[in-house]
């Protein structure tokens, strides 16, 4: 004899209010998880609400699923509520909700890669910050780093990087054997993560980083002259005055002949650019100096010469100086002066002509800048550079009574 069992629905339990969590990235087929079932073994689950748009599916197992990828944009829903029906041989049903809330992934500033300048001596890098779109999530920061340069570097889970040896300018310690390191981040809210890879320049004390633009080319052969015409910029220099610090001087070329720090005139420290970098040290003021790169003027005529002790004019351009007979060596100064009015920092570009003789450096002040002449005796054409504020260039005869003469000269020549 047989005898029917009939079941009601006491005979199956169902949590209420279920919770899951699902990322905002998940895929077509994607586990959102199952429905907890807490008395009973119901043999069929259906979704009765909240998934107009196809966005789920629920097996009979109730293991809940993504069917549709496309329909999950935190920006548009940040979670679904799913009224899910269970029924047991077409006899019981019951009802409960499952809210999915769409987890985003937390996102670090600054985008997928981030350049961070620091000045040699400090260990600090900075404080990478992350952030998240779900409520009541703060993202961490893995520890563990990745990157060329990882093992440079350390972060607590607050974003804090930093050296794990105090960097130098002048031993560069990347994996290239630069001043440059890699180093890849990681923030988590637990599930998903944000990477970053991070660029780290170590600059040396006093860096000053200036960009070229086409505005500031002289000519067309920037190789011959100076790159930056005029510029004033401001210095990153860390120190007091008096301190002797490193200056550094980058542009886009890399294909001038030479650089020199030139002093301080007027307040402003002057550099003399044909090279990049540059890097000289001097004695700077204090932070937020301003330094000035100063142009080449390529023209014979910008000046006028005179000169003391029976020294003539000859042609323009070209001055001869006599010593005396009964002297045994002969000191002669010639004062160049500008011919027309021009920005500070200009400088003349002249070749001298002469013959077995000694020019010195002379300027002891900071009007009067350094000039130089690139060999100590002179047989040939030999290239000087002065700036506009200089009042003198001191030639020294090795023979008595000789006359010679000073020819300018295009600086191609």
């Amino acid at each position: 004899m047989y005898s029917r069992k009939r079941y009601s629905c006491r005979d199956i339990s169902i949590g209420r209010d279920q919770v899951r969590t699902i990322s905002e990235n998940a895929v077509n087929g994607a586990n959102v998880g199952d429905v907890i079932i807490t008395t009973g073994d119901p043999t069929e689950f259906l979704i009765l609400a909240g998934n107009d748009d196809g966005t789920f599916a629920v097996d009979n197992n109730g293991q809940i699923t993504v069917a549709d990828a496309s329909q999950i944009d935190f920006a548009t829903k940040s979670s679904y509520i799913l009224s899910i029906q269970i029924r047991k041989n077409s006899a019981i049903n019951q009802l409960s909700n499952i809210i999915a809330n769409l987890n985003v992934a937390p996102t670090i500033t600054g985008g997928a890669t981030a350049t961070i300048s620091v000045v040699e001596g400090e260990t600090a890098v900075g404080t990478i910050v992350a952030t998240d779109a779900n409520d009541g999530q703060t993202p961490r920061f893995l520890t563990i780093l990745s990157g060329t340069d990882a093992s440079s570097f350390s972060i607590t889970t607050a974003g804090v990087l930093t050296f794990n040896t105090t960097p130098n300018f002048d031993t560069p310690g990347s994996v290239a054997g630069t001043n440059i390191y890699e180093v890849i981040v990681t923030a988590t809210d637990g599930t998903l993560i944000d990477t970053q890879i991070i660029t780290v320049i170590v600059l040396g004390r006093g860096t000053i980083v200036a960009t070229e633009t086409t505005a500031n080319v002289i000519g067309n052969d920037i190789k011959a002259s100076v790159v930056f015409q005029g510029i004033t910029i401001t210095s990153t220099l860390i120190g007091s005055a008096g301190n002797v610090e490193q200056i550094t001087v980058f542009s886009e070329d890399t294909d001038f002949d030479d650089c020199e720090y030139k002093g301080v005139s007027n307040g402003i420290h002057r550099i003399v650019c044909d090279n990049d970098p540059f890097s000289s040290d001097f004695n700077d003021g204090e932070a937020g100096s301003t330094f000035e790169l100063a142009t080449v003027i390529n023209s014979v005529s910008g000046f006028t010469a005179t000169g003391g002790n029976s020294n003539t004019l000859a042609t323009a351009g070209t001055i001869t100086l006599s010593g005396g007979v009964d002297s045994t060596v002969v000191a002669q100064v010639v004062d160049f002066t500008p011919t027309a009015a021009s920005a500070a920092g200009v400088l003349y570009r002249m070749t001298i002509n002469g013959t077995d003789y000694d020019y010195t450096s002379v300027g002891a002040d900071t009007v009067q800048t350094i000039v130089e002449a690139l060999q100590p005796l002179v047989d040939a054409n030999s290239a000087v550079t002065c700036t506009e504020d200089d009042t003198k260039v001191t030639c020294t005869a090795d023979t008595a009574g000789t006359a010679f003469t000073f020819s300018v000269l295009p600086p191609s020549s």
